[in-house]
């Protein structure tokens, strides 16, 4: 690599020792992470092995052999259930608010991110599949949500049941799309179809992580529809007998 040529300059790899190793070590870690050393380390670890075992350099032992370091614990990508809950009351606050007032709020219309709050809350639903969906994907007789293949990375398609928090939400959702006359294959969660003040024919992505981030910036922590997923993921593991389609 760059930096063991830029370290040891022109020295040929049979007269490296551990201790080299170690001094490279302490002079990568200034400026790159932990787990890029461990990166690094392994696959020239694995250079000078190949060499070691074809004749190609005078070792018996592996310079780099010990050299790992323990990496920095990865902060949890999950949503802790207090955040979630003041999400989620504040979402109602706004709905009562433009209910009471008329006027838009913060994060509007908020009926229908709080909808959006709760899809991502109950199902672990992909960002790409709930953008994805169809007024027709949804069929509350059944209660099942329909993901179909092509939206997916695993190209295949799945049912999601509606569970009980997230039917009154859904409810009020498909009502409003069929008064203002959505059509079977329409994209649902289409916030540009239920506010006057959006002028996209089609919700993407950057309105829902937008929206996250008003979410974020109010709890002090960090929000996502990914985290969602590692959170109902979290959940399961914890409790076995939950019945939610994991997607």
């Amino acid at each position: 690599t760059k930096s063991y040529v830029r370290f040891f300059g022109d020295r040929l790899a049979s007269e490296t020792t551990h201790r080299d190793m170690l001094d490279w070590r302490r002079s990568e870690l200034e400026r790159i992470s932990k787990r890029s050393w461990n990166t690094y380390s392994g696959h020239l670890r694995t250079v000078y092995r190949y060499a070691m075992e074809h004749g190609l350099v005078d070792l018996k032992v592996n310079p780099l052999k010990e050299t790992r370091v323990i990496p920095a614990k990865r902060p949890k990508k999950t949503v802790n259930t207090d955040a979630i809950v003041r999400a989620r009351n504040w979402l109602n606050i706004l709905v009562q608010e433009e209910r009471a007032t008329g006027n838009r709020t913060e994060i509007t219309p908020a009926w229908f991110w709080l909808a959006v709050f709760e899809m991502f809350y109950y199902t672990g639903i992909r960002l790409n599949a709930l953008i994805c969906l169809r007024y027709a994907d949804i069929d509350l007789g059944q209660r099942l949500i329909r993901v179909r293949g092509e939206t997916e990375k695993t190209h295949r398609e799945f049912m999601i049941p509606i569970p009980d928090g997230l039917m009154p939400h859904l409810k009020r959702l498909m009502d409003i799309a069929q008064r203002v006359g959505f059509d079977p294959a329409d994209q649902i969660f289409n916030v540009n179809r239920f506010s006057g003040h959006y002028s996209r024919p089609q919700m993407n992505a950057d309105q829902v992580e937008a929206m996250y981030k008003k979410l974020t910036a109010m709890t002090g922590v960090r929000m996502t529809p990914h985290r969602f997923r590692h959170t109902i993921a979290s959940e399961m593991m914890r409790q076995p007998e939950r019945n939610i389609h994991i997607t």
